[in-house]
């Protein structure tokens, strides 16, 4: 997760020169998932990325839904993990297939019939990145 949040920061001060940028408010929420996340609520910091996102609508940095994946995957609630993740890995933005592929915060997935799709679709998005 350390390594997820160094890229998130990374994503947000590259995407921020590309798009409007979120709101306080979208941007407190997510500092609040963030914090809880760490404590190791995870059923917390999920529940608060899932309000952060109801507040930011079309202003979301699309790694957020990363981290919420990571946090229902934590929290025991693989159907929503999986729905965060589709929501970057679907429209292509996700493609780092080590990283997701390694990440021990989404342990708990792997043995779910949805996870070998979910990655392939990763490479296959890492694979479009290099043509």
């Amino acid at each position: 997760m350390k390594q997820a949040l160094l890229i998130a920061l990374f994503f947000i001060v590259s995407v921020s020169y590309s798009q409007k940028a979120a709101s306080k408010e979208y941007l407190d929420a997510i500092f609040k998932a963030e914090t809880l996340y760490h404590q190791k609520n995870y059923k917390g910091s999920a529940l608060a990325y899932s309000a952060a996102f109801k507040i930011g609508k079309y202003k979301i940095y699309k790694f957020d839904f990363y981290n919420a994946g990571c946090a229902w995957a934590l929290s025991g609630n693989p159907d929503s993990a999986f729905v965060n993740l589709h929501r970057i890995v679907d429209p292509g933005v996700y493609t780092d297939y080590n990283h997701i592929a390694n990440d021990f915060d989404l342990l708990s997935l792997r043995q779910d019939k949805r996870w070998l799709p979910l990655i392939n679709q990763v490479r296959k998005n890492g694979q479009k990145t290099i043509k």
